[in-house]
């Protein structure tokens, strides 16, 4: 019951973003990516894997988990990785509560990352 409304949360929230966002188009048919951190741990491991199943059954698209850089491709980047950390800068992840959530779109990227250890999930 968790997650459904979690993502009708999130796709409100995604409406009510600015306008410039509203090129950002999470997903189409089609496979995309979902990149965490390697050393992500168990319960948002876990997160990762749901949104993605979830993500399917609403759009129909593949999305693959991945635990680095994608390239030029577009993807969702969940937490506190690498790629969120070069893209958001590090002092901003570390400012975040560990209740809070940042959702951002950057290029073909969209970032959920939050405050450790609650945040993001």
């Amino acid at each position: 019951m968790f997650w459904p409304t979690l993502l009708l949360t999130f796709a409100v929230a995604l409406a009510a973003m600015p306008q410039a966002s509203a090129d950002f188009t999470i997903a189409a048919p089609g496979r995309y990516v979902i990149v965490r951190a390697p050393d992500a741990p168990p319960a948002e491991r876990r997160a990762v894997t749901e949104l993605g199943d979830y993500l399917h059954q609403m759009t129909g698209a593949t999305f693959d988990i991945i635990d680095d850089d994608p390239g030029k491709g577009a993807a969702i980047v969940v937490g506190n990785c690498a790629l969120s950390r070069a893209a958001l800068g590090e002092a901003l992840l570390k400012e975040l509560g560990e209740e809070e959530l940042l959702i951002r779109t950057q290029g073909a990227h969209l970032f959920l990352v939050g405050g450790s250890p609650r945040g993001t999930l």
